[in-house]
């Protein structure tokens, strides 16, 4: 229905990792000043007023860098595969308490571990792996300081580097499968709704030469034969006959003209099998209902064709509802769906979003507000990013009853 401002699932799940591992690397730069509290000596040092502030500057700049991703999934809501200034900004102010905390407490190393990966998310591959790798390091260093060099103030720190490169490169490699998942899910789609439209218009001029033809084979040749009896002096037996022929010719041909949907039910029977045809979908009808027009029950029923191709095309929508409702001065039918959203104001006022799709969609619901409003009815369309789109098509009484003929 529109190009999604929030971001997608997939999106959400790894900006939720980058959230979670920020949370971590906070969590983790408390431990030192734990156990520094119960070591009086640590506190009777000094260094305890300076492992506070390294620990709520960390904390500050983690919480920090989940807000920035959150904000901004375009910059950090995938590993890095570019050099990004924010990115090395970030991960360097990162670094700056995590290494404070090393000199500082033993227990500061643990750390250590969270802004690996951090790192090598925020950073490119390779320039993550060196950072991760100048890092280690300076953990090693540290550890070197508190106990001197030995095999597990080695160990340790390598080998929690080495896990983090190689766990973040999976990721990465999941990462990149996921994206060229969904890009060749999109070309498909493109694909499929260019042959759509393809076959969609040959349908439309196949459909208008056979109506043409109905038309001078029939309805062309009564009234011609009516002109020529009302001519000739004819009676009106003879013109109420021709005439009669000529109307029952007609409403075959509308007849021919209903959509297959609704040959042989109504519209609310006709919803409900496209609801249950779908997964995620529910179908709901309320009121008393009255006769509605082939035309107005077209229109209606092609509405919620539309919306639910857009909600579960564009929206994502996991759940949708669709209701009929039937008053006594008109008819209307909703679909509200879960999805993603889009800024519905924005989308009409500006057509041109919509010309500009690669799979030429987008246009729908324009064209079927213009057919509710021919009839005397409207489409409304409510929606926001990331809060679901709910679209309302309804038509008057007077515009939408059958007549008897």
């Amino acid at each position: 229905m529109a190009d999604p401002t929030a971001p997608s699932a997939t999106r959400r799940i790894q900006l939720a990792t980058l959230a979670a591992l920020s949370l971590l690397l906070a969590v983790l730069l408390w431990v030192p000043i734990a156990v520094a509290v119960a070591d009086p000596i640590t506190a009777i040092s000094g260094r305890l007023g300076w492992m506070l502030f390294s620990a709520i500057t960390g904390t500050g700049i983690a919480a920090g860098v989940a807000v920035i991703a959150w904000r901004r999934p375009d910059a950090f809501g995938a590993p890095a595969r570019q050099l990004n200034p924010l990115g090395i900004v970030c991960a360097a102010l990162l670094a700056l308490p995590v290494a404070a905390m090393t000199a500082f407490s033993v227990e500061g190393a643990y750390s250590a571990l969270a802004l690996f990966f951090i790192v090598l998310w925020l950073l490119p591959e390779g320039l993550g792996v060196v950072t991760v790798l100048a890092l280690t390091l300076g953990v090693v260093a540290g550890e070197a300081v508190h106990h001197g060099l030995g095999f597990g103030g080695v160990a340790g720190p390598v080998i929690s580097a080495i896990a983090a490169i190689a766990v973040m490169w999976g990721y990465r490699m999941l990462v990149r499968s996921a994206d060229e998942n969904a890009s060749l899910v999109t070309e498909l789609r493109e694909t499929q709704a260019a042959l759509a439209a393809t076959e969609r218009e040959a349908g439309r001029g196949a459909e208008r030469a056979r109506l043409a033809r109905d038309l001078h084979d029939t309805t062309a040749q009564h009234l011609s034969s009516i002109r020529l009896l009302a001519a000739s002096g004819a009676s009106l037996t003879d013109i109420e006959r021709t005439s009669g022929e000529a109307l029952r010719e007609v409403r075959g041909i509308i007849a021919d003209l209903t959509p297959p949907e609704l040959r042989d039910v109504d519209l609310a029977a006709a919803l409900d099998r496209l609801a249950a045809a779908r997964p995620g979908v529910s179908f709901r009808a309320s009121g008393d209902a009255w006769p509605l027009s082939v035309g107005a029950s077209t229109a209606l029923l092609r509405v919620t064709q539309e919306a639910l191709n857009n909600a579960e095309t564009h929206g994502q929508a996991a759940h949708i509802a669709v209701r009929l409702q039937v008053a006594d001065d008109a008819v209307s039918v909703e679909v509200d769906d879960d999805g993603v959203g889009f800024d519905a104001e924005r989308w009409f006022e500006q057509p041109e979003l919509a010309a500009a799709r690669p799979d030429g969609s987008g246009t729908g619901l324009r064209g079927l507000q213009a057919r509710l409003r021919e009839l005397g009815g409207f489409v409304s369309v409510v929606a926001d990013p990331g809060e679901g789109t709910l679209v309302r098509a309804e038509l008057p009484r007077l515009a939408a009853e059958s007549r008897p003929s």
